[in-house]
């Protein structure tokens, strides 16, 4: 994970999006003005609200949910929670995600066709055959 703190990550995230930080501001309650809150550090944002937040940011809500614990919590309670809830990963899953993650930083994308023949080629060790538009679905031989 990112050592952005939740307003560097918001602000980014907006910036990403083509949303300057000053545009975010909305009615009471909504979203956007929440975000506003919390880029202005006037406000937590609430872990009820992370979902519609990550949507409003076109973020992955899991991403944007460790960097809303860390307003509540420092980083030995947050790996106590992950220690005590387990991973739906295997330790060899959660290894390339590690490394995934810390090659992407905060601007993590979905793969490309290219990314995804890259990735199944390292994995099966056989020749690269990159997927296209024109043929998706290339397989590595």
């Amino acid at each position: 994970m990112s050592n952005l703190s939740i307003q560097e990550f918001v602000s980014e995230r907006a910036l990403m999006i083509g949303l300057k930080p000053d545009d975010i501001d909305g009615e009471a309650g909504s979203i956007a003005r929440v975000l506003r809150w919390v880029l202005d550090g006037k406000a937590k944002l609430p872990l009820d609200r992370v979902v519609d937040a990550a949507d409003a940011l076109a973020c992955d809500p899991r991403q944007l949910f460790q960097h809303a614990l860390k307003q509540f919590f420092n980083d030995e309670a947050i790996d106590l929670f992950e220690n005590m809830m387990g991973s739906a990963l295997s330790t060899d899953e959660l290894a390339w995600l590690a490394v995934i993650r810390k090659a992407a930083g905060a601007r993590m994308k979905p793969p490309s066709w290219v990314a995804q023949g890259v990735i199944q080629a390292l994995l099966a060790g056989g020749t690269l055959v990159v997927p296209s538009a024109e043929n998706p679905t290339a397989a590595n031989r």
